[in-house]
């Protein structure tokens, strides 16, 4: 999206974005490593934006916003966690929330990095149940009223901090009581709030059913202007579907979770009047041990590099200083270990190399011309099984043919000479390109995909 506008047709930073919620539950590095080194090491990862969490009761409700660090630390027992910030971060102790919460921010943007504050919850506990009084408008903890208080004060208390990029209106909206009508009410009204008391500010709009469906704006746009500010969000986690099913039907699955993130979120990209759309959770279990998740991930990787969409992994945090009633609980779906000392899983962040850079160039007018990566030969590939695969200058021959073979969409292949299909694959012991017989994507039905030559 663009920097000052969010307007797609100007020049567009790629917000490669990490999620960070110590406004909602204690996370545990301040208490472990300067906060200047925590901001470093979220650039040292790769990253360069963080969606920063915030309870609404923080800027509402004195109880809370007056509430010193040391007092809550005291208030929960955390003695060990009171002796590590005494010694890394003892400037804290003293302050109150909201304090803390501007110290981070600022620090955030002397490293450079760029900042989404995210309404997470009203009364700061970890979040997202469907009965945990947090979930619509007029929810025993969700007053509309004191949500839109909270909206102007964060809005007012960040004008002209130019680490603060955008502001999202609320996190997963859900539960029995939400339904169109309030929220078209509400959004309507939180939008106008943020954007009257900072104009620079980009407005992050969340849709329902956990951030996961927008679909009702086909029928009916949101009907704001907040001068190219808008920007819409959503979620997209393996939760729901088996690790099992995902292992046998993995092609069909992906085919059909693709199918709904274009239905319901995606197509805000396309048509006459595109909105910018930012992908603001999603995450794996990165100790690799959800099967679901290695699954699905690859799927989501290949929709976010298609459409070239912001996004925003769950999580940094390795560990909670006090979550749920667990003292120093590790976070699985962290970029850090429970420590904080490494990158938990730095495999998988080499895999975000693709969605981190820009796939879609903005207002050029010209057609431009990508090198092929294959080796240019003068005679087709070979058409047998386990054969490495090859650019050819031939396009008359069936084996110079490709067709997308999966329901996924995201499989190769071309006949052999007895009319049978191969499947492109990643040779496992050198890397090279090869057709295969025997693979997942064999097992699927062929698609009437078009053919790629």
């Amino acid at each position: 999206m663009d920097s000052r506008s969010g307007d797609r047709k100007k020049s567009k930073i790629s917000l490669c974005e990490l999620g960070f919620a110590p406004a909602a539950y204690d996370c545990g590095r301040p208490g472990k490593e300067a906060l200047s080194y925590i901001a470093r090491q979220i650039v040292a990862t790769g990253f360069n934006c963080v969606r920063f969490t915030w309870a609404t009761f923080m800027f509402t409700r004195p109880d809370y916003s007056k509430l010193t660090v040391s007092e809550s630390l005291d208030k929960y027992g955390l003695k060990d966690a009171k002796a590590g910030l005494v010694k890394n971060n003892p400037q804290f102790l003293n302050m109150n929330v909201v304090e803390v919460h501007q110290a981070v921010v600022n620090e955030l943007g002397k490293n450079k990095v760029m900042v989404v504050l995210d309404n997470h919850v009203s009364q700061p506990k970890w979040c997202c149940g469907g009965g945990d009084g947090n979930g619509f408008f007029g929810d025993a903890e969700f007053d509309p009223t004191e949500w839109l208080q909270g909206l102007a004060a964060v809005a007012r208390t960040y004008k002209g901090n130019s680490a603060v990029i955008g502001m999202s209106l609320r996190n997963e909206l859900r539960g029995d009581r939400q339904n169109e009508a309030d929220w078209y009410k509400y959004m309507q009204e939180g939008a106008a709030t943020i954007h009257r008391e900072n104009p620079d500010c980009l407005v992050i709009v969340s849709g329902l059913s956990y951030d996961t469906n927008l679909g009702f704006l086909k029928a009916k746009p949101l009907g704001v202007n907040l001068n190219n500010k808008l920007v819409y969000e959503a979620h997209w986690y393996s939760f729901g579907t088996p690790a099992d099913k995902w292992a046998t039907e993995t092609n069909h699955l992906c085919g059909a979770a693709a199918k709904t993130a274009r239905d319901n979120y995606v197509f805000l990209t396309t048509g006459d009047n595109p909105f910018p759309l930012f992908l603001s959770e999603f995450g794996i279990d990165q100790r690799g041990v959800n099967e679901a998740d290695n699954r699905y991930i690859s799927c989501l990787l290949a929709v976010v590099a298609e459409t070239d969409i912001d996004w925003a992994l769950w999580t940094f945090q390795g560990s909670y200083m006090l979550r749920e009633g667990t003292v120093n609980l590790e976070e699985v779906y962290g970029v850090n270990d429970l420590n904080w000392d490494r990158p938990r899983n730095p495999a998988f962040l080499d895999r975000l190399q693709l969605i981190r850079q820009l796939n879609q160039a903005i207002g050029i007018n010209t057609k431009t011309v990508a090198q092929s990566r294959w080796r240019e030969v003068h005679s087709a590939w070979g058409w047998q099984d386990g054969n490495a695969a090859r650019v050819s200058d031939d396009c008359s021959s069936n084996g110079s043919k490709w067709k997308y073979v999966s329901s996924s969409g995201l499989h190769l292949g071309a006949q052999d000479g007895e009319g049978k299909y191969l499947c492109l694959e990643r040779n496992a012991s050198d890397s090279t390109l090869v057709t295969k017989k025997m693979s997942l994507c064999w097992r699927q039905i062929l698609l009437n995909f078009p053919t790629l030559c």
